[in-house]
C-alpha cells in the first residue's frame, strides 16, 4: 500500500485542512502518515512557536522514515505532501535525495529570497519591525510574533489574502496559535532560488486555488 506523509505548513497543525485531504487519499487507497513539526501543535519540544527550517527537515525524513516500517507500507510508494512552507520543504527533501515516489504540493514556499523582496518592496516600514525581532530569535532570545495579519499589520504574513486563507483553514477547536517566532525572516533565504529551479526542471507543478504562494 502506498503512503502519503503530510504535514502543515509554517505555523499550522495537522488539524488545519488536512482531514478532507487524508480522508481523501484514504478513501482512494492509500495510508496517511500526518504529523505536527516539533514547537507546534501536538508535537513537543519547547520554547513553543519556534521556527526552524532545519529542525523542520529533520521532521520530515523522521516521518518518512517511521512510514517505511508500518506494516503493509510499500516503501518504495513513500509520497511527501506539503503545504505552503512544508510543500518548499517537501521539495528540498525530494532534491537532497530522499528515496521518495513523488510529491503533491499546494502552494509550495520555493523562493525565499523572493518572498523577503517583495514584502521589503511593499512593506518597507513592516520589514524594519520584523528585522529586530528576527536578530533577537537567531541569538537565541525566544521571541514570538503574530504569524499572520491582514495587510498593514505587524505579523509575519500580510500579503493581501494570507490572514483570511488562513482563518478559513483553521477550525474551531484546532491548537493552532497566531504566533511564532520571526526566524522566517532569515530563514527564507535559506530556500534559494536553486529549488525553484529544481523543482520546475524535476515536477511537473499545477496551481490550485487562490492561495497567495509569494
Amino acid at each position: 500500500m502506498p503512503c502519503v506523509v503530510m504535514a502543515h505548513g509554517f505555523s499550522l497543525s495537522r488539524h488545519d485542512g488536512l482531514e478532507q485531504y487524508a480522508e481523501a487519499l484514504v478513501a482512494a487507497g492509500a495510508a496517511v502518515v500526518g504529523f505536527d513539526h516539533r514547537y507546534l501543535g501536538d508535537s513537543g519540544g519547547t520554547p513553543r512557536q519556534r521556527f526552524r527550517v532545519e529542525h523542520q527537515r529533520q521532521d520530515y525524513r523522521a516521518a518518512v522514515n517511521y512510514a517505511r516500517r508500518l506494516d503493509g507500507i510499500d516503501t518504495e510508494q513513500i509520497i511527501i505532501w506539503g503545504f505552503f512552507f512544508s510543500g518548499g520543504t517537501a521539495v528540498e527533501i525530494a532534491a537532497t535525495g530522499v528515496r521518495i515516489a513523488g510529491l503533491i504540493l499546494l502552494c509550495p514556499f520555493l523562493d525565499g529570497l523572493a518572498r523577503v523582496v517583495k514584502a521589503t518592496k511593499s512593506s518597507p516600514g513592516l520589514v524594519a519591525w520584523i528585522l529586530p525581532r528576527a536578530l533577537k530569535d537567531k541569538l537565541g532570545a525566544h521571541t514570538l510574533i503574530a504569524a499572520t495579519g491582514q495587510p498593514g499589520e505587524h505579523a509575519a504574513m500580510t500579503f493581501p489574502g494570507e490572514a483570511d486563507g488562513i482563518a478559513a483553514a483553521v477550525p474551531s477547536d484546532s491548537p493552532w496559535r497566531n504566533e511564532i517566532s520571526p526566524g522566517l525572516v532569515y530563514q527564507s533565504e535559506d530556500r534559494p532560488p536553486a529549488v525553484r529551479l529544481w523543482a520546475q526542471t524535476n515536477l511537473r507543478l499545477r496551481s490550485c486555488g487562490p492561495w497567495p504562494c509569494g
